[in-house]
This record gives C-alpha cells, sequence and structure tokens, in this order.
C-alpha cells in the first residue's frame, strides 16, 4: 500500500491506489486479512501480532493519506475519520467479497477481472471526490 501510495501524482490519486493495492493483498495473503478483522484470534494465532500490525499500519496510512488530501484541496476539510472509514471499507468490502466469491463470478461474467473491477472502483471513487472538493 505504501509503495502505491508513494507512486500516486496526487493524495486523492494515492487513496485509489490503496483501494487497488490492498485488494491485491488481500487476495495474495488471505490468512492474514482475515486476521485483520477477527479480534479474537489475534491472541491465538501465532500470525495474530502480525495481522494486527499490519491492519494498524493499512489504517494509519489511509488516515495519513486523507489528510494530504485535504490539505491539497483534493478531500473536504474537516473531520477525516468519515472519508478514512470510507476508504477502509471500500479496501474491505472489496476485498472479502473476492475472498468469499461473489465478486469474481459478477467480473467475469461481465468479461472483466478482479483487478479490472478494482480499478473502476478506484476511478469512480476519485471522481466523486473530486466532485466534492469542487
Amino acid at each position: 500500500m505504501r509503495a502505491a501510495r508513494d507512486g500516486a501524482a496526487t493524495a486523492v490519486e494515492a487513496l485509489g491506489a490503496i483501494i487497488e493495492s490492498y485488494v491485491r493483498f488481500v487476495r495474495g495473503h488471505m490468512g492474514y486479512a482475515q486476521l485483520m478483522y477477527r479480534p479474537e484470534l489475534i491472541e491465538t494465532t501465532k500470525g495474530g501480532p502480525a495481522a494486527q500490525a499490519l491492519a494498524q499500519e493499512a489504517i494509519q496510512l489511509t488516515t495519513d493519506t486523507v489528510l494530504a488530501a485535504q490539505r491539497e484541496g483534493g478531500a473536504p476539510a474537516g473531520d477525516p475519520m468519515p472519508l478514512v472509514t470510507l476508504v477502509w471499507s471500500l479496501c474491505a468490502g472489496l476485498a472479502m467479497l473476492s475472498a468469499d466469491g461473489p465478486l469474481e463470478q459478477m467480473s467475469a461474467e461481465q468479461g472483466s477481472d478482479l483487478g479490472e473491477l478494482a480499478a473502476q472502483v478506484s476511478a469512480l471513487f476519485q471522481r466523486m471526490l473530486a466532485c466534492s472538493a469542487a
């Protein structure tokens, strides 16, 4: 996620890149992803602390990027947490729905794949954010 963010030209583009990279990460590391959202497993699982650290790092990276987008004027000013929550929800929702199968099948039915769908959602999110900041 950090590399995706750092490769973006603006903070708003970085938020889109975070969404796409998060989906790729979860698809490649499903075990960590499942632990990240299951606090009751963190204490009883060997990989739990690492998963918890990844989750905290992802939220901090997203928060920092939202704050940067606000400073650049690419995101509405004010409390950053609603936008952080929106980005996090998009990331987690796409990732979990892809892991459980529905998005993979829906993408295939449309002649696409999950990576392309994540890119389309990311682009739409960026356009919506641009409209709301204007």
